[in-house]
């Protein structure tokens, strides 16, 4: 899942939340235009494969699409 922090209803560590509740292993990437010290978003970072802040570079999306669909090994 790729999620954004500002939405409509919740924001996206809820969302994340509510999604990992039905599968714990699922792998959600959050984009946010915000402050990355911002509380509720730092406290959530757990609940992220990757924060990523905007503006991206496609090559940033990539990567943090790349990783967090990859086998981890170790």
């Amino acid at each position: 899942i790729i999620t954004d922090y500002d939405m409509p209803g919740m924001n996206g560590y809820e969302f994340a939340q509510a999604a990992r509740a039905i599968r714990r292993d699922l792998p959600i990437l959050l984009i946010s235009g915000l402050a990355a010290s911002r509380p509720s978003l730092s406290a959530g970072t757990s609940v992220f494969v990757e924060c990523l802040t905007k503006p991206l570079q496609p090559d940033q999306l990539k990567r943090a699409v790349r990783s967090a669909i990859s086998p981890q090994t170790g």
